[in-house]
């Protein structure tokens, strides 16, 4: 249930904290002074696109936020979703909706962790059922029936194994849409089997390739780095005598001459030019090491750049990488394939998409026969409670007939209606009255709360043009329906007002030249005076105070 809702900068509102309580709460006052607000805080925060003309004048942003108690009977779901938003569950028996709309943007938050708008609905969904007035033609509509009916019924399983066989079935279509689509013809076919003998003859692999271009580096340059590693060789070392090593053994023979006379300070000279000689003559061995491994093979060369070739080539003509041209290949090759294989692998998709269909059918009826039955339930309990709310002659029914192959099934619903004796049964669309209307929807909904998990329902103005003993037996039926349900409803009926569990009452008033709306819960005095002025007098009349006090006594256990 909704705990507490919390509204700032939402059209008249400017800032409000309201609290509720389970049962039927009422909210009522005059017209213009922002009833509709609660009602639409309620549905921002359970996913409805907000439009940024809500937001208070002269201010920047509205924020919205609710508490909501997780029913038992629902809180496998809550979680679930939560679960999968990796959204942190602080109390399992709580969750906090909030959002926060700006001219530019809007963010919506549960339990404080961001969330798409989708999630909020999702949640949403599972929490509220929400009636508003100018909705009642809604109930005309057969996708609508067709909903109303299937959760009268309660069978998911049949419904989502419907569905799933459906959305199976049309996937295989549209697979064998896209085969004949794709079905190369005797020109193209021609083209991409050159194409394909051209790249697989070309041999291309990727480890090939990343060795390349370094083994053509190594034997192009082969004749240059042999020269120079001749050069510094000789310069070492040579058969004139004249290398660097000749010179160095000429230094240290003049360094050990200078030992032989100083052996205290000059002997670390000649150590240490003896040193520099031995790392010289291991760098000429090595210099000549180096030399005798390279080898000048002008066919390896050739071989190399041939290949270079070939891939440049063929990345010229089917991809700038060679992870393109590959790709290229595996797309041409099963268009060959398809090809050479169409009429078998056509023919296979094809008697597959018949078993699918015929498995679809089959769930359909199934589910079909199952509606039928349900419907004649639905049609029954539905004729009970029009009853209880005066239509006592009435007449109510639902037809199922064939429908188009969808994921819903093969079955068109349609509620018929007749509010007078004697006269027939008519599709809803064209009853013209909208209390007729509304006192249908209502009947409905308060089947649905029997077999529904839902555990809010609002009825904005659900009452309209509805008044006399026909106000009363609707304020009964509202009554009832809070018994195991959080019920919101907005009023203009005293009777209806009169049975409420709790009353707000919404006022306008003015604040520095701006027009303020206030929600403010009433005491049961205060809730007897909103009566009497509903009834259309002074509350503090005698008369009028006592009919008020009539009124809520009849819907006193």
């Amino acid at each position: 249930m909704l705990r507490n809702l919390y509204i700032k900068n939402i059209a008249l509102v400017e800032q409000q904290n309201i609290d509720f309580e389970q049962g039927l709460n009422i909210i009522t006052g005059e017209t213009g002074a922002g009833k509709s607000v609660i009602m639409g805080s309620m549905k921002l925060l359970m996913g409805q696109r907000a439009e940024k003309s809500i937001i208070r004048s002269g201010e920047k942003k509205a924020e919205l936020s609710a508490i909501l108690s997780i029913p038992t009977n629902i809180q496998d779901e809550i979680h679930s979703i939560l679960s999968d938003q990796e959204i942190e569950i602080e109390d399992e028996q709580e969750i906090l909706l909030r959002r926060v709309i700006s001219h530019g943007s809007s963010r919506n938050f549960i339990n404080s962790t961001p969330v798409p708008l989708q999630i909020l609905k999702k949640i949403g969904e599972k929490f509220i059922d929400i009636f508003s007035a100018g909705e009642q033609h809604s109930l005309a509509d057969s996708a609508q029936q067709l909903s109303i009916l299937d959760r009268f019924m309660g069978n998911k399983k049949e419904i989502i194994a419907t569905k799933e066989a459906y959305l199976e079935w049309q996937a295989l279509e549209k697979q064998l849409h896209e085969m004949s689509q794709q079905f190369p013809s005797k020109g193209e076919l021609e083209i991409l089997r050159y194409q394909q003998n051209e790249i697989l003859e070309a041999k291309l692999n990727a480890e090939e390739e990343s060795e390349l271009y370094e083994k053509y580096s190594n034997a192009a340059s082969g004749q240059e780095r042999l020269e120079l590693t001749q050069r510094l060789s000789l310069s070492l070392d040579n058969d004139d005598n004249s290398g660097t090593i000749n010179s160095l053994r000429l230094t240290l023979q003049s360094a050990q001459d200078l030992a032989r006379l100083d052996s205290n300070e000059a002997s670390e000279f000649a150590e240490r030019i003896e040193s520099l000689l031995a790392e010289l003559c291991d760098i000429h061995m090595d210099f000549e090491n180096y030399s005798n491994k390279i080898v000048l093979d002008p066919q390896e060369l050739q071989f190399l750049e041939d290949r270079m070739q070939t891939y440049n080539l063929i990345k010229r003509k089917y991809g700038t990488e060679l992870e393109e041209v590959l790709n290229y290949l595996k797309e041409i090759s099963d268009k060959i394939n398809l090809a050479d294989n169409f009429d078998s692998e056509y023919q296979k998709l094809e008697q597959e998409i018949e078993t699918i269909k015929a498995n679809y059918y089959k769930l359909a009826k199934k589910l079909s026969s199952s509606r039928a039955s349900a419907a004649k339930k639905l049609a029954k309990d539905i004729s009970l409670e029009l009853q209880e709310l005066e239509f006592l002659n009435s007449e109510f029914d639902i037809q199922i007939k064939e429908n188009k192959a969808s994921s819903k099934g093969i079955d068109l619903i349609e509620f018929r209606f007749s509010p007078n004796k004697g006269e027939p049964a008519k599709l809803l669309s064209d009853i013209a009255s909208s209390g007729e209307i509304s006192r249908v929807m209502l009947a409905v909904k308060s089947i649905l709360a029997k077999v529904d998990s839902i555990p809010m329902l609002i009825f904005d103005e659900i009452d309209a043009n509805i008044g006399g003993i026909t106000a009363s037996k609707v304020a009964h039926k509202l009554k009832k329906l809070g018994q195991n349900r959080q019920l919101f409803c907005v009023t203009h009926l005293p009777q209806v007002a009169a049975a409420g569990d709790n009353h707000f009452l919404v006022s306008k008033t003015e604040l520095n030249e701006r027009s303020i709306s206030k929600i403010m819960p009433l005491s049961h005095a205060e809730k007897t005076q909103e009566i009497g002025r509903m009834l259309g007098g002074k509350s503090s009349g005698a008369l009028v105070f006592d009919h008020a006090k009539e009124l809520q006594s009849s819907f006193q256990n």
